[in-house]
């Protein structure tokens, strides 16, 4: 099923991934500042809301979650109700336009959800200064995979943050990040600046002090990532997003024009999605595949009625029996539906096929992936992937600040749980520490080595 997301949607859902899913070979959001930004508690005009400003934004969302959320089996001990309360108090409460979006944030956040989220462009103005460096855990350390800082390199092991080891300043932060697996969440903390001091000093492994001021970051152009150099009839495609149809449609025309090679070798690492590339699946595919089963909420008045009736304390006795046995059939309630078999068309290339991925990898590239992986047309190669899609419903306040609610929950084919596990490579390569420290790109040399006739 296509992640097709309407015109109005996809402006907020193009800058939520473009924030949330790092791509290690494209221009990054957090190493590339447009301008200078200053990160100090000014006063502007938007800089305050009224209370009555306030109140309708955080209703508005409490509001459309029962409606749209479709993953409820992430959330099985969430009270909707009771986090609404807390996070009403907050808004109440709330000094400034930061702490209002810090509350909001924190709210959605705990639907545990990687398509559900609140957006500020002001707060990402005003404290979204880059960072100048991307960080992620590999087994038990947070190591340093991307950076534009000369004393900071790829393989460096950070311990602390200011004089904090870096798990517990993970572990107070995480409240604030939208994930639907706790690896998405840990791999998310970096590319939310706005939650990390202006200025701050990292301690890493080998005793060095890495101090970061943001406010001083200065623009870098990066050059554009250079094109592997393969033979033997072996050709290769890097796809950094599906946001724009210029990458799908510009991989179809590399298609054509090699469609003569021996072996294809498809680069999704890193792509955060955008429109399902189902061109491109047409393009390659030689055999039938089976679309995802899917699944949406329910929300039929009655059913809500009933599940109400339920929870009230005068039922009579032989109703509540009744009620007791039945409500679980209307509480949250979803359409489900199984993906139809769709047969190939006329493919462009039809020779051997490698796609690598990562944990990066995530929505419509994970649509890409997906069918190739349960046909077995091409083999998986890197780690699996993020786990999270679900066409989100969007909601524009007019004023830079938006929200969305996940409206979809996909299984795999065979009705098996996708969402917070991921696509599984059919080989594992992971990204390690001794990779980074000497740049070498494990999963693709595995992909050139079976090309080659290797195992």
């Amino acid at each position: 099923m296509s992640h097709y997301r309407s015109r109005a949607a996809a402006p907020a859902q193009s800058a939520f991934r473009r924030a949330r899913f790092a791509n290690v070979w494209l221009i990054l959001a957090f190493l590339i500042p447009a301008t200078s930004l200053t990160l100090s508690a000014q006063t502007d005009n938007q800089r305050e809301l009224s209370l009555a400003e306030r109140v309708l934004v955080a209703s508005k969302i409490y509001a459309s979650i029962p409606i749209y959320f479709a993953h409820w089996q992430n959330v099985p001990g969430l009270d909707l109700d009771d986090a609404y309360k807390a996070y009403l108090t907050k808004v109440i409460a709330a000094t400034d336009r930061r702490d209002f979006d810090l509350a909001s944030i924190e709210f959605v956040a705990s639907l545990r959800n990687g398509h559900s989220g609140f957006e500020d462009n002001w707060l990402n103005e005003h404290y979204g200064q880059p960072l100048g460096f991307y960080a992620r855990p590999i087994k038990s350390e947070w190591v340093v995979t991307e950076s534009s800082i000369p004393v900071l390199k790829p393989g460096d092991v950070i311990q602390r943050m200011n004089d904090e080891p870096i798990e517990e300043f993970y572990r107070e932060k995480q409240r604030w990040l939208f994930a639907s697996s706790d690896t998405a969440r840990h791999q998310s903390l970096f590319l939310r600046s706005y939650l990390f001091p202006e200025a701050f000093t990292l301690t890493l492994e080998d005793g060095r002090l890495v101090s970061i001021d943001r406010s001083k970051m200065v623009a870098k152009d990066h050059a554009a990532p250079v094109k592997p150099k393969l033979r033997n009839g072996i050709e290769y495609i890097r796809i950094a997003s599906f946001d724009d149809p210029k990458f799908e449609f510009g991989a179809i025309d590399y298609l054509y024009k090699h469609r003569d090679a021996r072996t294809f070798i498809i680069d999704v690492r890193g792509n955060g999605g955008g429109n399902s590339p189902e061109n491109l699946i047409r393009a390659l595919m030689d055999r039938p595949f089976r679309e995802w089963s899917e699944g949406t909420p329910l929300t039929i008045g009655l059913f809500l009625a009933y599940q109400d009736l339920a929870k009230r304390p005068d039922l009579p006795a032989g109703f509540r029996n009744y009620m007791d046995a039945i409500s679980t059939d209307f509480y949250q309630s979803q359409l489900l539906w199984a993906g139809s078999v769709k047969q190939p068309q006329e493919p462009i290339f039809t020779g051997e096929l490698f796609i690598l991925v990562d944990s990066d990898c995530a929505s419509a590239c994970e649509d890409f992936i997906a069918p190739f992986k349960d046909n077995h047309r091409a083999t998986i190669i890197g780690e699996s992937t993020m786990g999270s899609s679900g066409q989100p419903y969007y909601y524009d306040f007019g004023n830079g600040m938006s929200f969305r609610i996940s409206t979809k929950r996909e299984y795999f084919p065979d009705g098996t749980a996708f969402e917070g596990i991921g696509v599984k490579p059919d080989i594992e390569v992971p990204l390690t520490l001794k990779d980074l420290k000497v740049g070498r790109d494990a999963a693709l040399l595995k992909a050139e080595e079976m090309a080659r006739g290797g195992s």
